[in-house]
């Protein structure tokens, strides 16, 4: 992901000397993004967070179900695991996510969040059956690349596209079919896949997704949802279509992203993950001020000249070791633990901080030694 690109230029923002972010309309749109630092919703929740007319927090999946969602207008699921991200949901989570849409919240589902709101259409992948549509999944991961997207009318009105077809990043994401019918929903096909693109091998081509959905959008009790299989927030050239998506479930435009400044005496904070651009972002957002340097990777070792350390994930095995030794040496590690797993994993590494937010994740970092 590059979030270098998508600059001020297109959005005609920019932060000001202090690196910080614009100032928020009196009521911006609230919205909740599922908290998981793989997903593939991190440009769109920076494109929010960004633009003034949006405000952005993270919910841990145990904040579903306490009834968090409550507070927001919009919630987003993004890519990764539709199976994952309902197993750690939980019944009443998945209940209380149900619930929020149904009596009039904007729901942004991203492949696997989309995948979440289909109907059932295999065993032990459960769904939340918003929608009269399911994935026509194939026992195979289908792979990645560029597909062909034909929009509907409905589509071109709706996202406000002046093209009617574009080519977008697929990875893995549903090929949409109609299901079941769902009471009280009205829901439209806004784009089809217009092509095939090749199975993981690169030499077999997966001829079962054109003319199925891609893009489906419409309303869902008092809610509304925008479902987008393939991932149009992974290039700038397609990321109108998201504004477009936000504009149609809100109807108001995002005006983000900027560019932000860094001062200089930031703290260098490593945080473990393999995309730089997800690293950056989630920095950038929850710091106005931007008083960090940013280095990522996925190991334990060469951390010289990190002030600190960050983990979103669980703690693997394997890592224990080299945590434990960064903080005798005294490094300080920052582990967000926001599941019964993670905080399971956490309790192996000894004199760490443990918080259970990103937004947390703040104050520990800058928080007095003790």
């Amino acid at each position: 992901m590059s979030f270098v690109a998508m600059s001020a230029a297109c959005a005609g923002l920019c932060a000001d000397e202090a690196g910080r972010i614009p100032r928020k309309v009196a009521k911006p749109v609230r919205v909740a993004v599922y908290q998981d630092p793989k997903n593939s919703t991190l440009s769109i929740a920076r494109m929010l967070a960004y633009s003034p007319e949006y405000e952005v927090e993270f919910l841990g999946p145990e904040e579903y179900a306490s009834g968090a969602l409550e507070n927001f207008d919009v919630v987003i699921q993004p890519g990764g695991g539709s199976t994952s991200q309902y197993t750690a949901l939980g019944k009443k989570g998945v209940e209380a996510l149900a619930r929020f849409v149904r009596g009039g919240g904007k729901y942004y589902g991203v492949c696997a969040g989309a995948f979440m709101a289909l109907q059932q259409s295999r065993p032990n992948r459960p769904r939340l059956g918003l929608v009269p549509f399911k994935g026509d999944d194939p026992p195979h991961y289908r792979g990645s690349g560029s597909v062909k997207i034909d929009f509907t009318p409905e589509g071109m009105e709706e996202l406000g596209c002046t093209n009617s077809s574009c080519v977008v990043f697929y990875a893995g994401g549903p090929a949409a079919v109609p299901g079941e019918k769902v009471p009280d929903s009205d829901i439209k096909v806004f784009g089809r896949y217009g092509g095939n693109l090749f199975d993981t091998d690169g030499k077999h081509e997966v001829a079962d997704m054109t003319g199925k959905a891609a893009f489906i959008g419409g309303r869902v009790g008092k809610g509304k949802v925008f479902l987008s299989c393939p991932h149009p927030e992974s290039d700038e050239e397609t990321f109108d279509i998201v504004r477009g998506a936000m504009e149609y479930l809100t109807g108001v435009r995002p005006t983000g992203p900027i560019r932000l400044a860094r001062p200089r005496g930031a703290m260098t904070v490593r945080y473990r993950t393999y995309d730089s651009g997800a690293a950056r972002f989630l920095f950038d957002t929850l710091l106005p001020d931007a008083r960090f340097h940013i280095r990522y990777g996925k190991g334990w070792e060469n951390l010289a000249g990190v002030d600190a350390a960050v983990e979103t994930g669980p703690v693997k095995p394997r890592d224990i070791k080299g945590i434990n030794a960064y903080i005798a040496r005294g490094g300080r590690v920052v582990l967000l633990c926001d599941t019964p797993e993670k905080r399971a994993a956490a309790e192996k590494v000894r004199g760490a901080e443990l918080v259970g937010s990103y937004a947390e994740l703040v104050g520990a970092l800058l928080a007095p030694r003790g």
